[in-house]
């Protein structure tokens, strides 16, 4: 009870934790109230104010999410135009709640992949789902029907990855296995492919794809275990080189021309890959040190990290 609490005494300079709890040099011990009010302030004043929003009642959650949420919202009741779609400020961003993409087909399990062809007809694009369903599913995206084209059913290979490669005719799929699937759209046609001569190539969950050559061939970057990168030709599907970073990776991407490649893992660096000399040039810390789990490149060479 509070009277115990009272009563009880905590060593101040006992550890070298509670020692900065001391208001003064010579002050020993204090009572456990006391000694929680000091850690408490202790804590305030270490941490922003943005770390304790969590102790405000619900109530005030809720009118500073109503307040917050009226800038997003226009009243159009009277006015005559209201029927009009009206131009956005650039710092707002219109979104239109469609139809799910896999309505006709749900997944019977995970959706890990959803990928758009590129050369699909921009008013009704084509695009693909798989999952830990085994199942690879091709949808015509209209946005209110979103009728299904055709599925394949791969026995015994959960999909952690799914994408349209070499020109969009070709889809890859992976999983936790040491090979994975090409899956030609033109012939119908599947194809099991093992990647020789490379003993580090035993989990190909996920993978990256470089941006198509003038050859017409692009390059595969395989995550595999213990910081192992596993480069492809997508092609020939031969293996080409494996890439080392310390700790496991999480994420990969190709810069937009191509030349290299970035990747992040566990071990809170950010390394950048010279895609011809198969060197790291170049490698720093993510911010704070976090662990990253996705990087992406975009144009003007601007690469994220999160």
């Amino acid at each position: 009870n509070d009277r115990d609490k009272k009563k009880k005494k905590i060593s101040l300079s006992h550890t070298h934790r509670h020692k900065k709890l001391r208001k003064t040099l010579d002050e020993d011990t204090v009572s456990q109230s006391a000694f929680t009010a000091r850690l408490r302030e202790n804590f305030e004043s270490r941490n922003t104010t943005a770390l304790t929003d969590w102790a405000t009642t619900a109530s005030d959650r809720a009118d500073t999410v109503l307040h917050s949420a009226t800038s997003l919202v226009v009243n159009d009741a009277s006015d005559s135009q209201s029927r009009r779609r009206r131009a956005l400020p650039s710092e707002i961003i219109s979104i239109t709640r469609r139809q799910d993409l896999n309505r006709h087909a749900p997944s019977n399990s995970i959706v890990t992949s959803v990928h758009f062809h590129r050369d699909g007809a921009e008013d009704q694009p084509v695009a693909l789902t798989a999952g830990f369903d085994k199942t690879l599913s091709f949808f015509k995206v209209d946005g209110d029907d979103n009728p299904k084209l055709h599925g394949v059913h791969f026995p015994d290979f959960p999909i952690s990855c799914a994408r349209f490669v070499m020109g969009d005719r070709v889809v890859l799929c992976s999983g936790r296995r040491d090979y994975f699937y090409s899956y030609d759209t033109g012939r119908g046609a599947m194809q099991k492919v093992i990647v020789p001569y490379s003993s580090h190539a035993k989990n190909l969950s996920r993978f990256g794809v470089s941006p198509p050559e003038s050859s017409g061939s692009q390059l595969l970057a395989f995550l595999a275990r213990d910081g192992y990168v596993v480069l492809v030709d997508g092609k020939s599907y031969s293996h080409v080189d494996d890439l080392k970073m310390n700790g496991d990776v999480r994420s990969v991407c190709f810069s937009p021309d191509g030349r290299y490649l970035y990747g992040c893992g566990t071990d809170g660096d950010v390394y950048s890959w010279d895609v011809h000399s198969r060197r790291c040039v170049d490698k720093w810390r993510n911010v704070d040190g976090m662990v990253a789990t996705h990087v992406a490149t975009g144009r003007g060479g601007h690469l994220a990290v999160g």
